[in-house]
């Protein structure tokens, strides 16, 4: 009888040992410029962008970081680090992001770093969630390029406001037949040479009064919606001299809204930003997330009674034990895109 016990207990200890020889469920790692890899982070990036509603669409400069945890048999989990960079397009604008340019260093350019999680199943990337944070590159680094050049003001500065009135008044003139309110700053800088010259970036949205008729009733002027919305994206200059104030807007529809996972809509507070924050977005509940960012363990079956010679057949087929393959280290981070900052 004892023979028989110790046998089932060493048929189960060697059983246990066994087991945590299996293979890692994150066995899988890709590298950061695998086609994989940036498959899922544009997938990402498309939704960061379409989220957005404030500030100015984003592109990839570089993917820091992956990693691929097991959900389901057949689901994976991609964890990516990004590092994106600011472009001249702004949020709202239906332009493809392919037609925006990268705004350079010179114009003091803003990175956004984004870690988010996807959901692969069946070949398909979807977004689980997302937090960004984002910075405009340093004062040192933009005078060491171009000492001339002026960094980003705050969008509340009151020389900012001021140029936005004066501008505004010259978007509504009394030939334009749609009057247009005042949207959002999207940034500012203020040049020295010229003096005081303050350079502009700023949203405005049509209402259902033409110029004339703001003229008596400005408070009766109701933004339009729908089918008939329209915004306006103006880049201009403020000068000492009103002459040579100057401003180009372009109007277009905007986007098409997400639906799905919205976003908050609010203008955020700016007070003493240079630029438009991301959102610090989670777009899952609590259970979602601890279920996506767990590795789900390899199942094992109970360990069944055996009589004394099953045993030692388990006993002597346990000494030869598979090697278990080495997972090669991801080469990360990927190549810079455009620049760093």
């Amino acid at each position: 009888m004892k023979l028989f016990v110790a046998a089932i207990l060493a048929a189960q200890l060697l059983s246990c040992t066994a087991v945590s020889l299996l293979p890692s469920p994150t066995a899988r790692a890709l590298d950061c410029d695998d086609p994989e890899t940036e498959a899922a982070a544009w997938a990402a990036i498309t939704h960061i962008n379409a989220n957005q509603q404030q500030g100015y669409k984003h592109t990839l400069n570089r993917i820091e970081s992956v990693k691929i945890l097991l959900r389901r048999s057949n689901e994976e989990v991609f964890i990516l680090e990004l590092d994106l960079l600011e472009t001249t397009c702004h949020a709202l604008s239906p332009t493809l992001l392919d037609d925006c340019p990268v705004r350079p260093l010179v114009e003091h350019a803003v990175e956004g770093d984004c870690d988010v999680k996807l959901s692969k199943l069946d070949g398909n990337f979807t977004v689980i969630g997302y937090r960004c944070k984002s910075e405009p590159d340093s004062a040192e680094d933009i005078a060491s390029i171009c000492p001339d050049c002026p960094v980003l003001a705050p969008l509340n500065d009151t020389q900012v406001a001021q140029a936005v009135d004066t501008l505004l008044q010259q978007v509504n003139s009394p030939d334009d037949n749609v009057y247009f309110l005042f949207h959002e700053i999207g940034r500012a800088r203020i040049w020295t040479v010229p003096e005081n010259s303050v350079e502009l970036e700023f949203v405005v949205v049509a209402t259902n009064c033409t110029t004339e008729d703001a003229k008596n009733a400005t408070e009766s002027c109701v933004r339009l919606s729908g089918d008939d919305e329209q915004y306006g994206f103006c880049v201009g200059i403020v000068q000492d001299d009103p002459e040579l104030n100057l401003v180009n807007c372009t109007s277009f529809k905007p986007k098409v809204a997400v639906s799905a996972h919205p976003g908050p809509l609010g203008n955020p507070a700016v007070a003493g930003h240079s630029h438009h924050h991301f959102h610090h977005v989670h777009l899952t509940s609590s259970s979602e997330e601890s279920s996506s960012s767990e590795m789900v363990p390899p199942t094992t079956p109970p360990a069944q009674p055996a009589d004394p010679t099953a045993a030692n057949v388990i006993v002597k087929r346990s000494l030869v034990v598979e090697p278990i393959p080495a997972v090669p280290f991801p080469v990360c981070p990927g190549k810079t895109r455009f620049f760093k900052v």
